[in-house]
């Protein structure tokens, strides 16, 4: 979504989505990894 944009038109499961794909996306100040496994990977060691 553009900057300022008023989420209030969208549903919850549009956002879902979009949220999806962002977390979903290989970042390369992540070493090409995904902000998801970088997260899952830090709740499996504490665990």
């Amino acid at each position: 979504f553009p900057k300022k944009t008023c989420l209030a038109q969208y549903t919850q499961h549009e956002l879902d989505l979009v949220a999806a794909q962002l977390n979903n996306r290989p970042r390369k100040t992540l070493k090409f990894k995904t902000p998801k496994e970088i997260i899952e990977r830090g709740v499996a060691l504490t665990d």
